[in-house]
């Protein structure tokens, strides 16, 4: 929708914003540091090709635990988290890694992965301190968007 406004004897066309979602596009289309935690081999398997077609590294574990490890560890772009993992769920493991950030002023993105797409779902995921809710099952085109 635009909106003209005058200044002086100028006219200027104004654009609105259009809705953003919960996190900006990370940005990079291709060289971004992935870690995706997902513990259904069949789901690794897929992100990894997907993402590795798309010029970026991918490293993949299989629960929560080791997604917080890596986090406080440091060096990836982009956390994809999976909601429901073994030893520790997604959820919790997000807010893990946002106490270990509160504490050291890092701020690294997490998109959530998960099939729960109830009413209510991405607030909790969002809630847990996740930037961003994907839908699964996971499509090139929906990570291409949040990646690029």
């Amino acid at each position: 929708m635009n909106s003209t406004g005058e200044i002086g004897k100028e006219r200027v066309a104004e654009q609105e914003e259009p809705a953003r979602p919960a996190a900006a596009p990370l940005g990079k289309s291709r060289g971004a540091r992935i870690f995706a935690a997902e513990d259904f081999e069949a789901n690794q398997k897929l992100l990894s090709l997907l993402l590795n077609w798309m010029g970026h590294e991918v490293t993949i574990a299989s629960d929560g635990e080791e997604a917080v490890a890596l986090a406080k560890a440091g060096g990836f772009d982009l956390f994809l988290m999976d909601v429901q993992m073994p030893k520790l769920d997604g959820l919790r493991a997000a807010g893990q890694i946002r106490e270990f950030e509160a504490e050291t002023g890092q701020h690294i993105l997490i998109f959530a992965m998960t099939a729960h797409a109830l009413a209510g779902d991405r607030e909790k995921c969002i809630d847990a301190g996740m930037d961003e809710y994907v839908g699964k099952p996971i499509q090139r085109k929906q990570l291409e968007r949040l990646i690029a």
